[in-house]
């Protein structure tokens, strides 16, 4: 994707995305290797509604980036909030 943005060729799809059910998605993604790593996925959100204006796909890719890297980086039993 970087080569791709320097390159002007990465078209995104700028659009109101509700955080919550982005970072959602990205918990259930990694849920599999979190239960496999023996890592427990905490999630906690603001009551009120969190929208940006950003690319859902990209945000979704960026969090489950994050959460694979709080999985892979942690310990038997540790936790990824």
């Amino acid at each position: 994707d970087i080569s791709s943005i320097e390159a002007g060729r990465l078209e995104l799809a700028i659009e109101p995305v509700d955080m919550k059910e982005a970072l959602s998605e990205a918990c259930d993604l990694a849920a599999a290797l979190a239960e496999a790593a023996g890592v427990t996925l905490s999630q906690s959100f603001p009551r009120d509604p969190v929208v940006v204006l950003a690319d859902r796909r990209r945000v979704v890719q960026v969090a489950l980036n994050l959460l694979s890297n709080a999985i892979k980086y942690n310990r038997m039993g540790g936790t990824a909030d």
